[in-house]
């Protein structure tokens, strides 16, 4: 009996390669996240290398394998995250699975590096929530750290303690000199319950906040360990001198926190609750603030949760833009420094379909720019973008810009600006995470169209030009026949061993 590793998911497909000179053989296991585990031999202690594509979720995740129960179903429902996340300077990070962080360029290709282990056990068919996996992320401005939140639930505790049931762990990396993240500082169970914000200040590179439905937020920063100059190592062997230390706490009426954001300058956050939104001094945590949603929309018989937040220096202003959920669902643009509502966009009339709605921003390269928005509703197929800019009166309005639909079967999990083309004026280039497990790249800008326009016709004179053999003429013309090409050498395929 030899030893064979566990995989971090189920086998698809395994091959076998011929022996070499020497006799040794390699086997290639094809798992079901998307990735090849390479093994040089099967006797003593194997450590498998891995080769990563795109990660993606297992079966069980998200949805394939049939039977969930309705606390699965609920669980899935709160999971609906981010998974592209842009980074400063170009390309995005992935987090489709919740099990690595992956990083591509702007054409959707992985970039070089190792992606980033979270290192958390756990069986690969048990349920999701059961299993540690990562729920929030949030880069720092030039993306030298990095904080994750990774969290579970135990289904056994949950029937006599919710509270008890749920664990959560924070981590800290930060980026050494071959571009690799290794972990910094770790605080076990910040928050009693979901955490549904992490950010990173855009000012202040090594301060974070997170933010719970326990009705907490938390302000983070890296700061000198008191009392000793050294006491210990972190993951990548040099001493640990400083780790990240929680600044300061605090709520509001506390009252579950469902989102926030940064100001584009990092002088103040603001935190979503139940009605109204809460703008908070960084520095100190204290309110300054509060942002009515039920005095801005009128109606006062309806709860309004604004489920998503962001903030922008674009039309030479500081806005904060909520996706409000109400009667019908709603972006609200704030002025934050009269701390009104300036502009509304009804997305209950804009998109079809009865999925939650999410906004993407694109940041504008100047002061004075447009904002872009990409709005999109979950596992929907539309997808619409729009622009926030003034009118001649110099008021700001919402302006639609580009629209597009996937093919059937397919819906928007998640979607993201590529940011080279987005600090454009006629951008509308992105990349789309859909509930089929596929990236699609998408450009919705009007050039784009004109390129593709061109293209047909190109290749239209081109087949008029070719010279005709009958009405078969533009179709088996440039073929050659099967005396010049000669034979083709078969391929001296690997030893499979699983059933076709």
């Amino acid at each position: 009996v030899h030893f064979v590793p566990r995989f971090p998911a189920c086998l698809r497909h395994i091959t076998v390669s011929e022996s070499g000179p020497s006799g040794q053989r390699f086997t290639c296991l094809s798992l079901e996240d998307n990735s090849l585990a390479m093994l040089g031999a099967l006797h003593g202690w194997v450590t498998p290398d891995y080769i990563y594509a795109l990660d993606v979720p297992l079966s069980g995740e998200f949805g394939r394998a049939g039977g969930a129960t309705k606390k699965q179903k609920k669980r899935k429902a709160q999971q609906s995250r981010p998974v592209l996340h842009n980074l400063a300077g170009g390309g995005l990070a992935v987090t489709a699975s919740g099990r690595r962080v992956q990083f591509f360029d702007v054409t959707g290709q992985p970039m070089p590096g190792k992606p980033v282990r979270l290192h958390r056990g756990g069986s690969a068919n048990s349920d999701p929530m059961r299993r540690w996996g990562l729920r929030e992320l949030a880069f720092s401005a030039n993306a030298l750290c990095l904080m994750t939140c990774e969290s579970r639930v135990s289904p056994e505790l949950e029937e006599f303690d919710k509270e008890s049931a749920f664990s959560c762990v924070l981590k800290w990396w930060r980026r050494d000199e071959k571009g690799s993240y290794f972990v910094d500082s770790i605080s076990n169970n910040p928050h009693t319950a979901d955490v549904t914000v992490a950010l990173s200040n855009p000012v202040q590179e090594s301060m974070f906040l997170t933010a719970s439905l326990d009705g907490t937020y938390k302000l983070w920063d890296s700061l000198p360990i008191s009392g000793a100059v050294s006491t210990g190592e972190s993951e990548n062997g040099t001493a640990a001198t400083s780790c990240w230390q929680c600044l300061a706490s605090g709520s509001w009426r506390r009252q579950p926190i469902v989102s926030g954001c940064f100001c584009a300058d990092g002088s103040v956050f603001a935190a979503g609750v139940a009605g109204h939104i809460v703008l908070f001094e960084a520095e100190s945590g204290v309110p300054v603030h509060i942002c009515s949603l039920i005095q801005a929309s009128g109606d006062l018989d309806v709860m309004h949760m604004p489920h998503q937040l962001c903030s922008a220096l674009a039309c030479n202003s500081f806005v904060l833009l909520a996706c409000v959920k109400g009667k019908s669902e709603e972006i609200v643009c704030f002025d934050l420094h009269s701390c009104e509502a300036v502009a509304r966009l009804d997305l209950g009339a804009a998109l079809r379909g009865t999925g939650s709605c999410s906004m993407r921003c694109a940041l504008p390269i100047s002061v004075a720019g447009s904002l872009q928005l990409l709005v999109f509703r979950h596992a929907e197929a539309d997808c619409m973008v729009w622009r926030l800019q003034r009118d001649k009166e110099g008021d700001l309005i919402f302006k639609e810009e580009a629209s597009a639909a996937l093919p059937s079967r397919r819906g928007v999990l998640d979607a993201a600006f590529v940011q080279e083309e987005s600090l454009r004026d006629d951008g509308c280039h992105m990349l789309c995470w859909t509930n089929s497990c596929e990236l699609w790249d998408m450009d919705l800008s009007a050039k784009a169209g004109e390129k593709a326009e061109q293209r047909a016709d190109a290749e239209l004179n081109e087949e008029e030009a070719t010279p005709g053999r009958g009405s078969l003429g533009g179709l088996i013309a440039g073929r050659s026949s099967a005396v010049t090409a000669g034979q083709r050498k078969l391929l001296n395929l690997p030893l499979r061993t699983t059933a076709a």
